[in-house]
């Protein structure tokens, strides 16, 4: 797991991360083995001389290929290159990625986009098995029909997504002639327990193919943040990406963050992967407990309408109408509050900040997300030194911490190569 963190001013943008990557393994069907190590690279100058760095969550490689070794290549490959905007970069830098066919050769490809589909019906299939589980009804019938219908849900959902760059309906029904052997092997393995029509199997095939040809995810195997400036930008910018995969040479992936600096918005806060204490610090409330404090306003005032119906029907509708409203209102106010109070007075700081202190304080968020996963959790999901960079227009991408994994004072001759480049 990760805890990254971004703190924009009009000056600077400040970049920290923690250094931890869980490795999972598969004992066995039913037990999981979870290690945590603490050496992990998860930010980047994304440039040598311009003022652009990349952060990676999620997965540390991308289709086998490490993040840092696809990072590095392109910069070496773009050395010396240049954009006016910072929305430029991540274009590029995908750009990169999908024409290098000596990365992602078609046979790797292929399959990972087997594996994609295969890991979608299972998706499906866990997702219907779990609603039978919370059913009152068992039987080998009922589990055919909540199969059934979770297929039906499944594709009425996938209707509604996007198609990725590139691909449409024609390349979908040419990647159901393609896969069509893997497709119905898959569908026999996993689905095969159940009594599955044949219009249904159809459909489960365009489901699976959309694995590798929509945009169906919210959230993705890999995350990666661009931030800096420029050529034309006067104030930092920020856009972060979710990758799911490369596939017919086309990387599905989709933009979630994009943040940009003005008079109008001088500061931003943008916490990736565990952002709890992030949350805690701008809120003045940790999340999980505004959400069990919302749980339980939600059921008291369910409760409330409940008795009302119950003892004074003739005023249920009037007395509903009322506690809808005033529940609304105190949403309102509630928001307001924090934001008042909490969120607008932090906000206003960081724009005065010098850019020390906007790094001293992107690492001690991260730090406090460390303390309280060590302290609460069995495992301690994040931690390791903290990296930290701060990125201004005129001096670029500036470390103020940073681990390496070896004693510098016995490797000069690795920084004489890298000053002589």
């Amino acid at each position: 797991m990760t805890a990254e963190i971004a703190i924009l001013s009009r000056s600077a943008v400040a970049l920290a991360a923690d250094s931890a990557s869980t490795v999972t393994r598969q004992i066995s069907p039913t037990e999981t083995e979870r290690r945590v190590l603490k050496g992990a690279n998860k930010l980047f100058a994304l440039s040598r001389r311009e003022p652009v760095a990349v952060m990676i969550f999620g997965a540390a490689s991308f289709m086998g290929v490490p993040w840092e070794t696809l990072i590095k290549m392109y910069r070496a490959d773009r050395a010396g290159k240049a954009f006016n905007t910072l929305a430029e970069y991540p274009t590029d830098f995908f750009s990169f990625l999908e024409s290098h066919p000596n990365l992602f050769p078609d046979d790797a490809q292929e399959k990972a986009a087997r594996s994609a589909m295969l890991r979608y019906a299972f998706m499906v299939l866990g997702q219907a098995i779990g609603k039978y589980d919370s059913s009152r009804k068992t039987g080998k019938r009922e589990m055919n029909r909540i199969v059934g219908e979770e297929i039906d849900a499944e594709n009425r959902y996938v209707n509604k997504c996007k198609f990725a760059r590139g691909f449409d309906r024609t390349t979908t029904a040419d990647l159901i002639n393609k896969y069509d052997a893997h497709l119905t092997k898959t569908i026999s393995d996993v689905f095969g327990a159940y009594t599955v029509s044949k219009p249904r199997i159809k459909t489960l095939k365009t489901i699976l193919v959309a694995a590798i040809s929509k945009i169906w995810f919210n959230e993705a195997s890999a995350g990666i943040v661009f931030a800096g400036f420029g050529t034309s930008d006067h104030y930092p910018r920020l856009v972060g990406h979710r990758c799911q995969g490369l596939f017919e040479n086309t990387l599905l992936r989709t933009k979630r963050e994009q943040k940009e600096i003005s008079n109008e918005n001088p500061a931003e806060i943008v916490p990736f992967a565990q952002t709890e204490m992030v949350q805690t610090f701008l809120w003045g409330i940790d999340p999980d407990i505004l959400k069990a404090v919302e749980g339980f306003i939600s059921a008291s005032f369910g409760e409330f309408r409940k008795n009302v119906r119950q003892d004074a029907p003739a005023a249920a509708t009037s007395v509903s109408a009322a506690s809808k409203a005033i529940r609304k209102q105190f949403d309102k106010d509630f928001v307001e509050y924090i934001s008042a109070n909490h969120a607008q007075p932090i906000y206003r700081i960081i724009d005065v900040l010098s850019k020390s202190e906007l790094a001293e304080l992107a690492e001690t968020l991260i730090n406090m997300e460390s303390l309280k996963k060590r302290i609460t959790q069995p495992i301690e999901s994040v931690g390791g030194p903290v990296d930290v960079a701060v990125i201004s227009k005129a001096e670029g991408v500036i470390w103020i911490k940073r681990k390496h994994y070896f004693d510098p004072d016995l490797n000069q001759d690795f920084f004489s190569r890298l000053s002589a480049k």
